[in-house]
């Protein structure tokens, strides 16, 4: 999570680290199989810009499936 909280003016990035998910990665990839959908993971690494990060790091990923044809 980041926040921003203006203070006399000045706007410094607040980070707060949770690792989020329903399930572990493994259980997707399991679902994705059975539905028969492949499974692709993208990373959304640098999604966010470097001035609300500072030297923290926010990690992302989705998955993606694709029923082949």
């Amino acid at each position: 999570m980041v926040y921003l909280i203006r203070t006399h003016g000045e706007l410094p990035p607040h980070m707060n680290n949770h690792v989020l998910g329903l399930f572990l990665q493994a259980v997707w990839e399991q679902v994705f199989a059975e539905a028969g959908l492949s499974f692709q993971v993208s990373n959304l690494d640098g999604i966010y810009g470097p001035y609300l990060l500072a030297e923290s790091k926010y990690p992302m990923k989705v998955f993606i499936g694709k029923k082949e044809s």
